[in-house]
This record gives C-alpha cells, structure tokens and sequence, in this order.
C-alpha cells in the first residue's frame, strides 16, 4: 500500500498531530494492533518501527505493507483507503517481433 498521492502525507501529518502521536506512539500503537490482530494465528510477529513512521510523515517512504497501512487507518480513526491506497504496477503487454 502507498500513501494517497491527493494529500495522503498532509493528511497522515494532521492526525497524528490531532491524536497527539509522536512516531515512537504511533508505531507502538500500531505493533499493538497487529500483535491483537495475529495473536492466535501463530504468525511471525509484525512490528512497526518508529523510523518508518518517521519517514512516512518526512515524505521519505510512501510504501508500506497492507497489515501496517491498515492499522495505521484504523488507529487515526479513518475509513480503509483515505491515507492508503493499493501500490499499482505496470505491466507491459508483449510486442511481436
């Protein structure tokens, strides 16, 4: 997932600072979601460091996994969507030759 290219970072920036998250609370929020949301799957841990959520606000990452992007909306009190939106990729049709 990457953060909305229509004022996804501005918008990320406004609640955190509405909610009074730092990037250390955040990311500590967010690695509690996904320790309650996996807890009984057995699943390698998830975390989310405080530098990520650092460089999502700096602008210097737009990217990230759809486990932390939908915590992250759940935590800010967002509908799924609003800051993130699924990564595209292009594909290339053959050409002949």
């Amino acid at each position: 997932m990457r953060l909305a290219p229509e004022g996804g970072r501005e918008m990320f920036v406004y609640l955190m600072r509405t909610y009074r998250y730092s990037c250390r609370s955040l990311a500590e929020a967010v690695t509690a979601e996904l320790d309650r949301r996996h807890r009984d799957f057995g699943a390698p841990k998830l975390t989310c460091s405080k530098s990520h959520i650092g460089n999502l606000r700096s602008g210097a990452a737009r990217v990230c996994s759809r486990e932390i992007a939908s915590a992250i909306e759940q935590i800010l009190q967002v509908q799924p969507g609003v800051l993130f939106v699924p990564k595209l990729h292009t594909v290339q049709a053959p050409t002949a030759a």
